[in-house]
């Protein structure tokens, strides 16, 4: 977020915090939002930095490092890292990790991994990535960022895989200031509409469930949300 001059002008800094999800790859919609925000922003990544687009590998080092951007681990991290444990058992890429991999879009990422030195210290680093966080809102309301999504009450704890909570009916009395925020499933797949048709953040579950995977790796489009107001900027490349 770019500073008013009258904010300039009196030496207000006001931090915003966002949160993104899924960019497979596609390294130039994470310039997009470094070039958008603000050097005091945090920005929530909620996981799938890697796989299927054509930078898989620069994109998760740049976001794993980025002190702006907070690091929640998605299935194809969790992908990643099983396949660099096969790579350290078998002394090269194979087994059944590895190939379940290649099936989701990771032979590229392996393979820059491995050019890259091969450091198997990256397994437990992306291990260690944490799978929630929850933003407390001014006003009250709180949400729980997961890479997958889950249900509020479930005993649900698998938050980097699961699809089965999609069709959850939502206790709007029970939790009427939890909002839950994710990734993993593209917004048509959830709208039940057609994957060509524009990307856009998608909203269910009366309003409590927002899904912000926008298909960037054949889209070319990610959506950046603002935590505090829910409102959305979209990038292109």
């Amino acid at each position: 977020r770019r500073l008013t001059s009258n904010e300039i002008l009196i030496g207000v800094i006001k931090m915003s915090t966002y949160c993104c999800s899924d960019i497979h790859g596609v390294y130039g919609l994470y310039k997009k939002i470094k070039d958008f925000i603000s050097p005091e922003d945090k920005v929530y990544f909620l996981g799938d930095a890697v796989d299927r687009g054509p930078e898989p590998w620069k994109c998760f080092k740049s976001i794993y490092y980025d002190p702006q951007f907070i690091f929640l681990k998605g299935n194809h991290e969790d992908m990643l890292a099983k396949s660099i444990y096969d790579y350290a058992t078998y002394e090269s890429f194979c087994g059944d990790n590895y190939y379940l991999h290649t099936r989701n879009g990771g032979e590229q990422t392996c393979a820059e991994w491995k050019e890259d030195g091969a450091d198997l210290t990256w397994c437990r680093k992306i291990n260690g990535l944490q799978k929630t966080a929850t933003y407390y809102r001014k006003d009250g309301k709180i949400v729980v960022l997961s890479h997958a999504g889950f249900t509020p009450g479930s005993k649900l704890t698998d938050f980097i895989w699961d699809r089965k909570h999609i069709h959850d009916a939502f206790d709007s009395k029970e939790y009427p200031d939890v909002y839950v925020v994710h990734g993993h499933t593209p917004w048509c797949y959830i709208a039940d509409v057609d994957d060509e048709s524009e990307p856009y953040v998608y909203t269910y579950a009366l309003g409590h469930k927002i899904d912000i995977d926008c298909g960037s790796f054949w889209t070319n489009t990610i959506a950046l949300l603002d935590l505090e107001t829910f409102e959305t900027i979209y990038f292109k490349v």
